[in-house]
């Protein structure tokens, strides 16, 4: 049991590692979200791609540690409860164990917690787009506010002078 609840232990850790970092790359991503930045993002999206794998194959890892234990113990691997890790483990090791449950919960709430705040500003930056596009095309059904070439389509407080300037 002591090889298995050291190779847990190391999962574990590169399990906390890895959580915090998606927790790192996720307020990179809120900056560029809230600057508009699209390369940061695009470049911060990669990154955050590839930790996600990781934790993929750290929990297929982990996983077959867990049915080795549950087999050890007679138990079905479907039903073993971390509590149960805990009770088979050494003494001496529990209280490792314990904090590091207690740490890759503490991230995994505030993953959440910055998934759902990225959402949000994903969701305002797309209503503002929509609405400027809106505001740019008309309503549907009525005469565009401007033309393709900038111009107004028709004349108002600007005159006819065009929304870009072409001197720039």
């Amino acid at each position: 049991m002591n090889e298995r609840t050291n190779r847990f232990e190391v999962n574990l850790d590169r399990e906390i590692a890895a959580r915090a970092r998606i927790l790192s790359l996720m307020a990179e991503k809120r900056r560029h979200l809230i600057l508009g930045n699209v390369d940061g993002l695009t470049e911060t999206l990669r990154a955050l791609h590839v930790v996600l794998e990781e934790t993929i194959g750290l929990k297929g890892e982990r996983e077959e540690i867990l049915a080795e234990i549950a087999t050890e113990g007679g138990t079905d691997p479907q039903a073993l409860h971390f509590d149960d890790v805990l009770q088979r483990a050494p003494e001496d090791r529990r209280e490792g164990l314990r904090s590091r449950q207690s740490r890759l919960k503490y991230l995994l709430e505030r993953i959440a917690e910055d998934g759902k705040l990225n959402t949000r500003l994903v969701r305002q930056s797309l209503a503002l787009h929509q609405s400027l596009l809106q505001t740019l095309a008309g309503e549907s059904g009525a005469p565009t506010t401007y033309e393709a070439s900038g111009r107004p389509s028709r004349p108002g407080p600007a005159g006819d002078r065009p929304i870009l300037s072409r001197k720039l």
